[in-house]
């Protein structure tokens, strides 16, 4: 991916500042896939970031990123146009106008020895449960193997900030993990290990389901199982060798999903894909 920067340092103004860096990157995509009433629509998108960053004279990190994105809206990865209809009567629209776009909330964070804290307006789901509550500030913090997390709803219109908690351990490469979300008291527990190409972990959460999972990747092929004791069970499997790759995932309702892409090189990737709801996407996906 190519990147603009822009470096600037500030003398003579303040000593607490030592330099800053700009950098831009884009992604576009462009093709054809159907949309919920199985019409082909086209897809024409481009989003623009942008990512500014600076250090301090005593060592403190802090930065800044957005983006700018217009085009007709597709999401690859769940075979959806995105967007939302003004119209109160219609539950969902698609982002279908050429003309359309959006202006990204800014990202901003400081770190340090002291951790880091990113402020994200409406941009942290909680790290339990369902519930996503679109929490405002996150602070982490990762000491000898130990990382903990912390998001807050601080613009909570009840007054009092709703809080996440997410902790984790690594126990000579045994990951210990637990995180736990103030609305509805969710929770949930894990352990995972890797064995060479294998990974295996094991999960439990506050509703009593034991869920396991094991991942698998070597010599481009990769394949996936996770299942729980309510008998939800999703297989993949997956292979990449010279720029081509290829996917199937199913579940215990055989809801599958089959995709591939290819890449041509200098950030330009075809891509194409179907799935058991008879959706169809075929284009390009371009990064500059």
């Amino acid at each position: 991916m190519k990147k603009v920067l822009l470096a600037t340092t500030i003398l003579g103004m303040t000593s607490g500042f030592a330099a800053a860096e700009i950098a831009f990157t884009g992604t576009a995509a462009a093709g054809f896939a159907t949309d919920r009433n199985g019409d082909y629509r086209g897809i024409a998108q481009f989003n623009l970031a942008v990512a500014a960053t600076g250090e301090t004279d005593s060592g403190i990190s802090f930065g800044v990123s957005s983006s700018i994105s217009s085009g007709t809206d597709y999401n690859f990865g769940d075979f959806e146009f995105d967007g939302a209809s003004d119209d109160p009567f219609v539950e969902e629209e698609y982002a279908l106008d050429a003309e359309g776009g959006t202006l990204g909330a800014p990202t901003i964070f400081i770190s340090g020895a002291f951790g880091k804290i990113t402020v994200d307006l409406d941009g942290f789901d909680d790290y339990a449960g369902d519930e996503e509550d679109n929490n405002d500030v996150q602070y982490t913090y990762s000491v000898n193997g130990f990382d903990v997390g912390v998001r807050a709803d601080v613009a909570d219109n009840a007054g009092t900030p709703s809080v996440s908690l997410s902790l984790g351990y690594d126990l000579s490469g045994t990951k210990l993990g637990f995180v736990w979300a103030e609305t509805g008291s969710a929770w949930e527990a894990s352990v995972g290990r890797s064995f060479g190409p294998l990974t295996a972990s094991l999960t439990v959460d506050d509703a009593e389901v034991l869920t396991v999972a094991a991942e698998y990747s070597a010599d481009g092929i990769t394949a996936s199982l996770e299942f729980d004791s309510e008998e939800a069970y999703t297989v993949g499997l997956g292979y990449s060798a010279n720029g081509l790759s290829i996917a199937l995932e199913t579940d215990e309702e055989n809801e599958w999903e089959a995709t591939a892409s290819y890449d041509l090189g200098g950030g330009l990737t075809a891509v194409a894909g179907t799935n058991a709801a008879e959706s169809v996407y075929v284009g390009a996906q371009m990064k500059f």
